[in-house]
């Protein structure tokens, strides 16, 4: 971000990130509708320059309407597009069909992925919109939580780390038995780590999934470090 201020500095532009988000289907409608008279990149231009160096909202009709101004488009016409809900289909759609490609219900969208091998359980948190701090804590809380449940497996004690010892690879499966789907391999000479063993299989640490320590007519397939 320092550097983007500076660049920007350079050339007589300042930026500023501190304005509100918020909706931006009416700005997109008047972009669509300045599209159809060969003036959106005009209009991108002005309403950047406002949101992006005077923290001026989207959703604010002056705001908007100072754009199509500067753009030059007519006020009263950009009034009228305003008032009603003129190209309000194509924008919903194009979110729709962008949304539903990427399985998003808004932006920004915050992902956690969290594993716990003492559960042998992964959380996917999502955290979609403009959510407020306190959706943000309630995440954290719950991922807090799960890790402090008391673990669901009795390991015997394993080695930190193995290193694959068996060629061409050695499988990472989802459960502890070769009936379970492959979710890897890991070829010979890496290093994976390990957090306990259950009958045979290294469950693993840092990373999702079981390893076979040894099979009958491979020998080892791993060897601890």
């Amino acid at each position: 971000m320092a550097n983007l201020h500076r660049q920007g500095a350079e050339h007589g532009v300042r930026f500023s990130f501190d304005g509100p988000v918020t909706n931006s289907r009416s700005s997109l409608r008047l972009v669509l509708w300045a599209q159809s008279l060969g003036r959106n990149e005009e209009l991108m231009a002005a309403l950047g320059w406002r949101h992006f160096g005077e923290d001026a909202p989207l959703s604010d009709p002056t705001t908007l309407l100072d754009s199509c101004v500067e753009a030059g488009l007519d006020r009263t016409a950009a009034a009228a597009v305003l008032a009603g809900d003129d190209y309000g289909d194509a924008v919903d759609a194009s979110h729709a069909a962008w949304a539903g490609l990427r399985k998003l219900q808004g932006i920004p969208l915050c992902v956690f992925n969290c594993y716990h091998p003492h559960l042998d359980v992964s959380q996917r948190l999502r955290v979609s919109g403009s959510a407020p701090a306190a959706e943000h804590a309630r995440v954290f809380r719950e991922i807090e939580r799960t890790a402090r449940e008391p673990p669901t497996w009795r390991f015997a004690p394993a080695a930190k780390t193995y290193v694959v010892a068996h060629a061409p690879a050695v499988a990472v499966r989802e459960r502890s038995t070769t009936a379970s789907p492959v979710l890897r391999y890991h070829r010979p000479g890496t290093v994976v780590a390990g957090y306990g063993v259950l009958d045979g299989w290294l469950k693993l640490a840092g990373e999702s999934g079981w390893m076979l320590l040894a099979h009958r007519a491979h020998g080892a397939l791993l060897e601890p470090r």
